[in-house]
């Protein structure tokens, strides 16, 4: 769905009237993934502007609400995996994430443990970490970047497996914001305690 708003360009101020797009599908999610679907053209001076809004993205199994810097109202949706974030980078690794088929709140286990076994790797600038976001998936592991210190960590796949079959997560029958300081929320009790005192061997550059 398709419609036109209002935005004032910040380098000359002239007044655009320019279309967006509210419902994302699949052949454009790419375009929110690089962030080009919010880039938006001055009509006066020819300003390239980026012009965050609200809107939703749907894929095959889920529908993801961006609500930046808002809090909206949102309308009962009949998708298997219904989600909200509020900030891009939020809507980006989410998007990631669902896409490559997997479960965003095993993942946040899966950063919890990483993050809990930093000791293990060889990294000078650890207090340098900002968040530990997921970034992609091949026949092996799942990559995780470590924002801040500039440094991708690996967890072989048939561990996710494993915690996937080991933890109990809730019906969430709403749009729910999923995310590290909400994620235990939807896991039943007893089942996120997981962190294994051994060493790990599942790390990679």
């Amino acid at each position: 769905m398709i419609k036109k708003e209002d935005f004032s360009c910040p380098k000359c101020r002239h007044k655009n009237r320019v279309k967006i797009i509210e419902t994302v599908e699949k052949d454009k999610i790419a375009k929110v993934i690089d962030k080009s679907i919010f880039k938006q053209e001055c009509k006066k001076c020819h300003e390239i502007i980026s012009v965050e809004y609200p809107l939703k993205v749907q894929g095959n199994e889920y529908l993801i609400y961006y609500t930046p810097g808002k809090n909206l109202a949102l309308e009962k949706n009949t998708s298997k995996i219904n989600r909200v974030c509020d900030t891009f980078e939020d809507l980006k690794e989410k998007i990631l994430i669902l896409e490559d088929d997997l479960n965003d709140i095993i993942i946040e286990v899966v950063k919890d443990e990483i993050k809990n076994n930093l000791d293990q790797l060889d990294i000078k600038n650890i207090d340098d970490l900002e968040r530990i976001r997921y970034n992609s998936k091949n026949e092996k592991y799942l990559n995780f970047s470590l924002v801040g210190i500039g440094k991708l960590v690996g967890f072989e796949i048939i561990k996710y497996q494993n915690l996937v079959k080991k933890i109990k997560i809730k019906k969430i029958d709403k749009s729910v914001l999923i995310d590290e300081y909400t994620y235990k929320n939807y896991i039943r009790r007893g089942n996120y305690e997981i962190t294994n005192k051994k060493r790990f061997s599942f790390f990679k550059w």
